[in-house]
């Protein structure tokens, strides 16, 4: 666990030598969730309702599809094994997607200035990350 999060960091680090190589065409399509990780450096603060929360957030967003479509529609499908309080995700659905600074994706609209969902995207060789901005959560993608 100790070493993937130095591998994230050092990655995050680098991000400006990595956002050149970042491109819409790298994320169109869909990505399958094959693991995720909590950030323990930002759990240590929380209470334990709140960490038995994230725990199951954690383990329902393997399996998750995120779906980034070329004309810049963007859908996320959960398992049906998902918590119920993450269902109320599905609300991201058929919004909009757009590359925002470096390698942020920035998800909503442009009345909400795409403030929905922001995940930092890390692509190398056709795997990747999606950390997810203000959330403990790092999620191991790859492309289907």
């Amino acid at each position: 666990m100790k070493s993937l999060t130095i591998f994230i960091f050092i990655i995050l680090a680098s991000t400006p030598l990595y956002s050149q190589q970042f491109t819409e065409n790298e994320l169109y399509g869909s990505w399958i969730v094959l693991d995720s990780r909590l950030t323990p450096e930002m759990t240590l603060d929380l209470d334990d309702e709140t960490q038995e929360k994230m725990e199951e957030m954690r383990k329902g967003f393997v399996g998750t599809i995120f779906n980034f479509k070329r004309n810049k529609e963007f859908t996320i499908k959960f398992t049906e094994n998902i918590p119920e309080f993450m269902k109320e995700l599905e609300f991201l659905n058929d919004n909009k997607w757009k590359i925002g600074e470096g390698t942020e994706i920035a998800i909503g609209t442009e009345e909400d200035n795409f403030s929905l969902m922001r995940l930092i995207v890390i692509i190398l060789d056709g795997k990747g990350y999606f950390i997810i901005k203000d959330v403990p959560l790092t999620l191991e993608v790859i492309k289907q």
